[in-house]
């Protein structure tokens, strides 16, 4: 595992954090001062595959720390269906690691020409993206060589918790932000437990992932990266939507990883646990929590004291060892998936 591009590009996210950093002061000042002149009441945001799952995770800061509702665009109602969107008053964020996603593109140019405000969150410069946006934030993660996403993704998170930190002044989030190196560092630390755990699972067929709130964004990605990488038929469900119909699929032979990581969602994840434990599901847990971690069959357990955006940036990078080496396991090469592509196109 460790020979693969994708492990390497794990462990580059401790620089490529940083270099994201200093590159993007300037930029998130100018877009909190124009956001806060302009005061837009809806922030839409287009973006496929795991920029999707950042622009998830953006919905919950935005709404969250700002109070401003937030969708996330269909954009084939403007490519396909060619419908007139009403952006002339709102927030219009692209996110694309390649920044040629020409649904996202079209999109940004449609609220463009209505006067919005618009972002494009990309790991390419010279990208149409880039250009297109009023204002472009710069992943400046360096090449991304593996197909599965692991510091642009890292790094397209910072942008999005940089964004409200600025425009809404969060302490809560100034705090995270200014001790990701430390996180960082602690969720490399752990990856040896990843890499243990994912040998449980080495003969799994499907997975479920779990997760609420703030950590919900983080298990749809690490259910594509498991996906991706491993060919296994991974599905996430928010914890509150998997006790409805989705339950009647656990089983003793579906294993179950749980993401729990904000204390406002301990209560939840400490019920799922006794549900699934009633069907003999085997739980793997990645949490904060000692309680949740207890209860599991077994666990990754973070510091108790992180916070649960902290935890987030923690868990997305021991979700990635964690799919990585599963690949290997399963005789993999999780550089280079069937059927993929590092860029993919949609209109």
């Amino acid at each position: 595992m460790k020979k693969t591009i994708m492990w390497k590009e794990i462990n580059e996210q401790k620089t490529a954090i940083p270099n994201c950093i200093s590159k993007n002061k300037e930029i998130l000042k100018q877009i909190s001062k124009n956001f806060n002149e302009k005061k837009p009441t809806s922030i839409i945001i287009a973006a496929r595959g795991t920029s999707d799952h950042v622009a998830h995770f953006a919905k919950y800061l935005f709404e969250t720390h700002c109070g401003i509702p937030v969708s996330l665009a269909a954009p084939s109602i403007t490519t396909l269906y060619q419908a007139k969107i009403n952006f002339s008053n709102s927030l219009v964020i692209g996110i694309s690691q390649s920044g040629s996603a020409q649904d996202v593109l079209e999109v940004l140019q449609s609220a463009k020409s209505q006067g919005a405000i618009t972002i494009g969150i990309t790991n390419t410069e010279d990208s149409v993206v880039a250009k297109e946006s009023q204002y472009h934030l710069f992943c400046n993660a360096g090449k991304e060589n593996s197909v599965a996403a692991t510091k642009t993704f890292l790094t397209q998170l910072y942008l999005a918790t940089a964004l409200v930190k600025e425009i809404s002044g969060s302490k809560q989030l100034d705090i995270a932000i200014n001790n990701l190196d430390n996180t960082i560092e602690k969720a490399l630390s752990l990856c040896q437990s990843a890499i243990e755990a994912s040998q449980t699972f080495r003969f799994s067929n499907e997975i479920f992932v779990l997760a609420r709130g703030f950590g919900y964004p983080i298990s749809m990605e690490c259910a594509l990266k498991i996906q991706e990488t491993t060919y296994t038929r991974a599905r996430c469900y928010s914890v509150s939507d998997f006790h409805h119909g989705p339950f009647a699929m656990v089983s003793s032979e579906i294993p179950i990883i749980l993401l729990s990581l904000d204390k406002r969602v301990e209560k939840d994840s400490l019920e799922m646990i006794e549900k699934l434990k009633n069907e003999n599901a085997f739980i793997l847990s990645i949490t904060n929590s000692k309680k949740v971690s207890d209860l599991s069959d077994k666990s990754i357990l973070l510091p108790e004291d992180m916070d649960e955006i902290s935890a987030c940036f923690a868990s997305a990078i021991i979700g990635q060892t964690f799919a990585c080496s599963l690949a290997i396991l399963k005789s993999n090469n999780p550089d280079s998936p069937r059927g993929l592509k590092k860029v993919t196109i949609t209109r």
